[in-house]
């Protein structure tokens, strides 16, 4: 029994390692911060909710941390910072709410809906 149990978590720390090195490779082996990939699943996790996905703030209050610090995170999951020599990864899309154009709706590209079925289907 307790041999079952220890291959079991090891197949769940490998799957869990497999998914962080999807992020690795999106980042073409550059540093990825745990908030930028939690960034990501959290934005991932309300893709299909009716509600219009989360804003910039939302993240911000599910990470624990500033919507400054969000928004950077964001940023490097979308289209990256201007005027720096490093792309985002173009994960997501950042798009002004029509209701109050200071606030950025969320929501994954293609690109993002393809990774995150990837990502799911090593857990699958």
């Amino acid at each position: 029994m307790a041999n079952e149990i220890v291959k079991s978590e090891r197949k769940v720390l490998q799957e869990f390692a497999t998914g962080l090195e999807m992020f690795r490779e999106a980042t073409q082996g550059e540093h990825i911060e745990i908030q930028t990939v939690l960034s990501f699943i959290y934005v991932a996790l309300e893709e299909d909710r009716e509600e219009g996905g989360l804003n910039v703030k939302d993240v911000a209050e599910r990470l624990g941390t500033t919507t400054a610090s969000s928004s950077r995170n964001l940023t490097l999951l979308s289209m990256g910072f201007r005027g720096h020599k490093k792309k985002g990864l173009e994960l997501i899309q950042l798009i002004e709410d029509p209701m109050c154009r200071i606030k950025k709706i969320v929501s994954l590209t293609d690109k993002g809906r393809t990774f995150k079925r990837k990502l799911a289907g090593i857990f699958a």
